[in-house]
């Protein structure tokens, strides 16, 4: 019995210790899957964190399926379902930002605004907001340019290149590498050097015909078809031209014949009258071809009666130049009769003046129209000064205007003046400031000192074009270098006030004095004032009576109303009621508002 006691003992404890050895064991294998479990959700949330969300959603389905309670208790079935709306986000934004990849920006910014109002709260919401605005941006740039560049277009395709050209630069500031804006926009450049080009050539042809066409009128003939055969190299279709051309050597010829039958050399005439033929099938040329000896007789005549016009002329011109403009009326009407252009000019002149006739406006239009017939600038000139003063003919504008116009196209530097005249006052046109610019500047080229000033007064008053003293002063310092005393006293101003320049009261004083010197009231004044008030001069009112004294008997009302003033108070000269009373009273005849409130408060009429 205690045997078996002992063994009973011994199996009890070695059951014992297997149990617990078993236990263990278990306890082990369960830890151990429990650390395996723990260490695959860190590595899904990981798998998360790194935005694989779809492993990590694979990872989460698994744990979920073999360990219920512990993806229960870890919220795994929670985070799958974000994970998986963050997945599908994800794929949102791969797929918008592949879009703007493949520069497919309208699809791009569906899919991100999609993203972003299904999943405002996603991972890549901020990421989207920025990226949302950039290729808003990029969408509306591409539509100003796409605009651009159809205005652009459209307006190349209507030929308008500098609206094409400012559309098309308009692209390039957008977009500096746009390789449809610079291959239209080389297009337009090559388009507008053409235009430039063509007008280049047409304004050349223009100036070639205008020339021919005056030589032409004047029988000029080799000048003209040197100048017509110029412009047809430019216009080599244009009829006129190429009539004109015709013409002129037809005129040719036919005047080289009568010059060859003049020095009795037939055969050179025949020739001529051939080729003049060929120009222009003409019965009477055929008849003079076949008699040459009646138009050798014929020129001699001609010769006699050109020689007796040219006696007339030196006549003429020999009796006007010793005074005796009655006998020179003599010859120059035999010569005008005769049909001489300058010679009617000339009695033109004389009926205008009354020098050597009986002063006769009409007939002096008369005369004039006839010269300017012929071509002559200085005939044109004076009709335009005719209907522009009434003169011999009721006063039209329009029509002075139309003879300045033939008159400046003769080269008359006087009638360009006028005609800039005309173009700022809108008489006879409409006002054009632009077209007074290009008058005056084209006969100020040519020495006008009048159009100088004129030119200086516009830029210093902002008269039709912006105000810019300096421009001012450039064109009075040239009307002072011509001797115009009115641009003198102008720079005076500008130094005074320190328009266009520095101001310096002593440079103003030197051309205030030049200005004086020429005869220019107002610079008068202006010195009478400055020795007044010591302006670049010691004060000194004798001195200053004296300009004033010069400046209003020249007309200058403000001179008048001060010379009264220096009469009253006794400066520069002794007071003097009667000269007081008789400055003042002559300043406000005048329209002074100053001399006629002293002259209230002396209690005299004026």
């Amino acid at each position: 019995m205690p045997k078996a006691k002992s063994l009973i003992a011994v199996f009890a404890l070695a059951l014992l210790i297997a149990g617990l050895i078993f236990g263990g064991w278990e306890y082990v294998k369960y830890h151990k899957a429990i650390a395996e479990v723990k260490e695959s959700w860190v590595a899904a949330q990981l798998l998360a964190g790194e935005q694989k969300y779809a492993e990590a959603i694979l990872a989460a389905e698994k744990l979920i399926a073999e360990y219920p309670k512990y993806a229960t208790k870890q919220k795994i079935q929670y985070l799958k379902g974000i994970w998986e709306k963050m997945l599908v986000a994800q794929r949102l934004w791969f797929e918008a930002k592949q879009l703007a990849v493949q520069l497919k920006y309208e699809q791009a910014i569906v899919r991100t605004r999609e993203l972003l109002e299904e999943y405002p709260d996603s991972y890549f919401t901020n990421e989207a907001k920025s990226q949302l605005a950039l290729w808003e941006g990029i969408v509306f740039r591409g539509e100003k340019i796409a605009t651009y560049l159809k205005k652009a277009q459209d307006a190349k395709d209507v030929n308008d290149l500098e609206a094409a050209f400012e559309a098309v630069m308009s692209v390039l500031e957008l977009d500096a590498g746009n390789e449809q804006a610079k291959a239209l926009k080389a297009e337009i450049e090559a388009g507008l050097g053409a235009q430039r080009k063509a007008a280049e050539k047409r304004e050349r042809f223009e100036g070639l015909k205008s020339q021919a066409i005056s030589f032409e009128s004047k029988e000029e003939w080799e000048s003209a078809i040197k100048l017509y055969t110029e412009a047809l190299t430019i216009e080599p279709d244009n009829a006129e031209v190429k009539a004109r051309l015709t013409l002129c050597q037809y005129n040719l010829y036919l005047d080289g014949a009568r010059a060859a039958e003049v020095g009795d050399d037939l055969d050179t005439a025949v020739d001529l009258y051939t080729k003049a033929l060929s120009c222009k099938d003409n019965p009477l040329i055929q008849k003079k071809l076949d008699s040459a000896k009646s138009a050798l007789q014929a020129q001699r005549a001609a010769e006699r009666m050109r020689l007796e016009m040219e006696e007339w002329l030196r006549l003429a011109t020999e009796a006007e130049a010793a005074g005796d403009m009655s006998e020179a009326v003599g010859w120059y009407r035999k010569a005008a009769d005769r049909g001489n252009g300058g010679a009617m000019y000339k009695l033109g002149i004389a009926y205008h003046s009354g020098d050597g006739v009986t002063r006769d406006y009409a007939r002096a239009v008369k005369w004039y129209g006839k010269a300017a017939d012929r071509g002559n600038g200085g005939a044109m000139y004076k009709l335009g000064i005719a209907y522009h003063s009434g003169d011999g003919v009721a006063r039209n504008y329009a029509r002075a205007v139309e003879w300045y116009g033939k008159a400046a196209g003769e080269g008359m530097s006087e009638a360009m003046y006028k005609l800039g005249v005309m173009y700022h006052d809108g008489d006879g046109v409409l006002r054009d400031y632009k077209k007074t610019i290009k008058w005056y500047r084209r006969t100020a080229e040519a020495g006008n000192s009048d159009a100088m000033v004129n030119l200086g007064l516009m830029n210093y008053d902002g008269d039709g074009v912006g105000q810019d003293y300096i421009k001012a002063v450039e064109w009075f310092d040239k009307g002072a270098e011509a001797g115009q005393g009115t641009a003198m006293y102008y720079l005076g101003q500008c130094y005074r006030n320190g328009e266009g320049v520095g101001q310096d009261y002593v440079k103003a004083i030197e051309w205030y004095r030049k200005a004086a010197e020429s005869g220019e009231s107002k610079a008068m004044f202006s010195l009478g004032w400055a020795y007044s008030n010591k302006e670049g001069v010691d004060v000194d009112y004798a001195e200053a009576v004296s300009w004033y004294r010069r400046a209003a008997e020249a007309g200058e009302i403000a001179a008048m109303y001060y010379l009264g003033v220096m009469y009253q108070t006794g400066k520069g000269v002794a007071k003097d009621y009667e000269q007081v009373v008789y400055w003042y009273r002559k300043a406000a005849r005048l329209g002074d508002k100053q001399a006629k409130e002293r002259l209230v408060k002396l209690k005299v009429i004026w």
